[in-house]
């Protein structure tokens, strides 16, 4: 079951010279003609340039992720403070594909909820991802589902046809894409919620997509909508994912990714079968400095203030 997908082209919403300053900030630069193995790089560099995070929810006194084209781009490429969430990050990216002449549309996933194999338990379809064509004279019919924005997802495109394997950040991680219908299709891993492998031949998904077009005009809507949530896995926990070259050599689409992990009060590095626990934080300086160092956010002295009326503080004053 392969959808019948033609995503037509579509004018960029960024300029030649935002794009040329993209590439120079994740270090690449043009020509970069559409390929399959092009899309890889690009994703990769965005991965890790930009962190996955949703600092602002917690550390800021208006509790916002500006989401708009030129918010994200300016907070991520010109002022070099950190990163977004799936509406910042796969939006910026989304615009870049656009003007290097990718097809391109973003729709909506749900996230699973449950750690459980045998169920499947979504939450509201509030998670944003790409579907990516290559143009002519490619095979410009075949699709691939493209998410820099979930922090623990895939690394590579991966084909919107049944159970094809992709490669994740590093051995053993897979993610396949499994069809429920033609418009429905889940995100799997063949990982645990613990992020151990799984028995041959067992998957725990991890979102459900669905492959309708949703227009941009509903992104920051749909990001506030996020922020305000009374609980949640973001606003209830501070949240920064940042991948980590194999070598100081430029990043190449069969090379195995680090993960760089801060979750609540623990920063971890994540490879190939391997976890090492960097450092467990006993106050909200520690995570602070943490987060400038590792991720490039940058909070002002009032962060502290804010942080204690968020529900992602680490001790209550």
């Amino acid at each position: 079951m392969s959808p019948a997908i033609y995503i037509e082209a579509k004018p960029s919403f960024y300029t030649p010279t935002q794009v040329d300053t993209y590439l120079s900030r994740i270090g690449l630069s043009q020509p970069l003609n559409p390929s399959l193995e092009n899309l890889s790089k690009l994703i990769q560099h965005h991965i890790t340039t930009f962190p996955f995070e949703n600092t602002n929810v917690h550390y800021t006194a208006e509790r916002h992720v500006d989401v708009t084209a030129e918010g994200v781009y300016n907070r991520l490429v010109i002022e070099k403070r950190g990163g977004s969430w799936c509406f910042g990050m796969n939006r910026l990216l989304w615009g870049m594909l656009l003007s290097l002449g990718y097809r391109a549309y973003p729709c909506l996933a749900g996230v699973n909820l449950s750690d459980s194999l045998d169920s499947v338990r979504l939450g509201q379809y509030s998670h944003l991802v790409l579907l990516v064509q290559l143009p002519p004279p490619c095979a410009s019919t075949t699709t691939y589902l493209v998410d820099t924005g979930f922090g623990t997802g895939p690394v590579h495109p991966v084909p919107l046809e049944p159970d094809v394997q992709v490669p994740g950040h590093a051995l053993p991680e897979v993610h396949r894409l499994h069809p429920l219908s033609e418009t429905e299709w889940q995100l799997q891993v063949n990982l645990d919620a613990k992020w151990q492998p799984l028995p041959e031949g067992s998957w725990r998904t991890m979102y459900q997509l669905n492959t309708t077009e949703v227009d941009q005009s509903t992104f920051e809507g749909l990001s506030r909508v996020v922020e305000k949530r009374e609980v949640g896995l973001l606003v209830d926990n501070v949240i920064a994912v940042l991948h980590i070259k194999p070598a100081a050599t430029a990043v190449h689409d069969d090379a195995a990714l680090g993960r760089l992990v801060l979750f609540r009060s623990k920063l971890s590095l994540r490879g190939s079968g391997d976890f090492h626990l960097v450092k467990e934080f006993v106050n909200e300086e520690e995570r602070l400095n943490a987060l400038k160092e590792h991720f490039g956010i940058q909070f002002d002295n009032d962060a502290i203030v804010h942080v204690r009326s968020s529900k992602g503080v680490l001790v209550k004053a």
